[in-house]
């Protein structure tokens, strides 16, 4: 018997130490990332952030990239994850206040690149998804964001906590530092003229649906989601009987999905009632054209 509580006593003391290595390899790896700089081209945004649409940039802001979603509602800033072992997430503050002494070259680079002003990565910022956004629609979105209403509110400080820390060294937490996701040298994506074309509707999915779905749009588990969060779907429609157009406006106006009769969850519940009937006439004829090869 004590030779077994011996055994068992090793063990456990292996297992911490086992723990403890990780946890600081964790902590370490990423210090070491975030503190990393990256190097991108310039973008030269700044007349076309005059010219352009303001009317469009509000859309996307608010409906169509759902920055509201992490931002909050006024675009103040709030925090979207609070968990002692994951991590506090507080989204940044993008009001006049917070944006004022940020270029427009700064915010187009944080947008793109997801990248601060010192050339160190963003946190949890979207920012490969955000890289298929053209630069008609970056300046659009500046633009808005220079005229809503400032809100004087410091932004919250990100904290990692162990769980976060050690999942981000596991390769299993990528978005943690989305610069690093991203091939900095692509230049900006033309964009196709919005219409109900499945041209517009690959540019929408690929600038507002992957970040979730993936790039296969095969859904899964959301990589860097919160804990509670239900896996994205499979949202290649061919051969699927139960999607049909009509059935798709269904679930994205209403929220009640054609595939499992349930009220979709968050954070895919807050894209309902978000696109129009062109942008969703686009996006049907996209994801209706893909099969299940994943071709």
């Amino acid at each position: 018997m004590k030779r077994v509580l011996r055994i068992a006593g090793i063990s456990a003391g292996v297992l911490l130490l086992a723990i403890a290595g990780l946890y600081f390899y964790a902590d370490r790896h990423l210090k070491t990332e975030l503190a990393r700089t990256y190097v991108v081209p310039d973008i030269s945004i700044s007349h076309d952030v005059s010219v352009a649409d303001r009317a469009l940039g509000e859309h996307i802001v608010q409906k169509r990239n759902g920055c509201i979603e992490c931002h909050g509602k006024d675009l103040a800033g709030k925090t979207i994850i609070n968990d002692p072992a994951f991590g506090k997430i507080s989204c940044s503050n993008l009001t006049p206040f917070a944006l004022a002494g940020m270029s427009d070259r700064a915010l187009a680079r944080a947008l793109r690149h997801g990248l601060r002003s010192d050339g160190t990565s963003l946190i949890f910022m979207p920012s490969y998804e955000y890289q298929n956004l053209s630069k008609s629609d970056v300046a659009a979105i500046i633009a808005y964001l220079r005229t809503i209403p400032s809100v004087e509110k410091p932004n919250t400080p990100i904290e990692i906590g162990p769980i976060g820390k050690i999942l981000f060294a596991l390769g299993q937490l990528p978005v943690l530092t989305p610069a690093a996701m991203i091939h900095h040298e692509t230049g900006f994506v033309a964009k196709p003229k919005e219409a109900p074309s499945k041209e517009f509707g690959i540019y929408l999915v690929n600038s507002a649906c992957i970040g979730c779905h993936r790039k296969t749009l095969t859904g899964g588990p959301i990589v860097g989601g919160a804990p509670d969060w239900p896996p994205a779907a499979y949202i290649r429609f061919k051969g699927r009987s139960e999607w049909t157009k009509q059935t798709f406006f269904k679930t994205m106006q209403t929220g009640l999905s054609a595939s499992s009769g349930k009220y979709l969850r968050i954070p895919m519940i807050e894209a309902v009632d978000k696109f129009n009937d062109t942008e969703l006439t686009a996006i049907w004829l996209y994801l209706s054209s893909l099969g299940r090869d994943a071709s």
